[in-house]
C-alpha cells in the first residue's frame, strides 16, 4: 500500500514538472522572436544609419527609430515587438572597428 502511494506521489511530481517545462518552453521562445525581429531590424539600421568612428564602441537603436525608418520606406519586420515600449526597448550595437560592421548586438526588451 506504501509503494503505491510513493508511486503516485512521483507521478504528480514528474507531471507538474513537466508541464513547468513546458510553460517556460513557451515563454522563451516568444521572447527569442521578439528579440530576433528587434536584431536583425538594428543590425539592418545600422548599417544604412549610424556611420562608426573611433570615440564610440556601442550605438543604441531604439525601437521607436525603427518604426521611424518604417514610416520612410524599410520594411522591418516589427509586429512581434507592437507592445513593446519604443524608447526603452533598445538595440545595443558593438561595432568592429577594423571593418565598422556589428560584432555583436545586445537586445534589451522593455514589452
Amino acid at each position: 500500500m506504501k509503494n503505491k502511494g510513493v508511486i503516485f506521489i512521483v507521478i504528480i511530481v514528474c507531471a507538474l514538472a513537466i508541464a513547468g517545462i513546458c510553460y517556460l518552453n513557451n515563454g522563451t521562445t516568444h521572447m527569442k522572436d521578439e528579440e530576433k525581429a528587434m536584431k536583425e531590424a538594428a543590425e539592418d539600421y545600422f548599417n544604412k544609419y549610424i556611420s562608426a568612428n573611433d570615440s564610440t564602441t556601442t550605438y543604441d537603436i531604439t525601437l521607436q527609430m525603427l518604426e521611424d525608418a518604417n514610416k520612410n520606406g524599410e520594411n522591418y519586420n516589427l509586429k512581434s515587438l507592437e507592445k513593446c515600449n519604443k524608447t526603452k526597448t533598445i538595440a545595443r550595437v558593438t561595432i568592429n572597428f577594423q571593418n565598422g560592421k556589428p560584432k555583436k548586438t545586445e537586445i534589451i526588451l522593455n514589452c
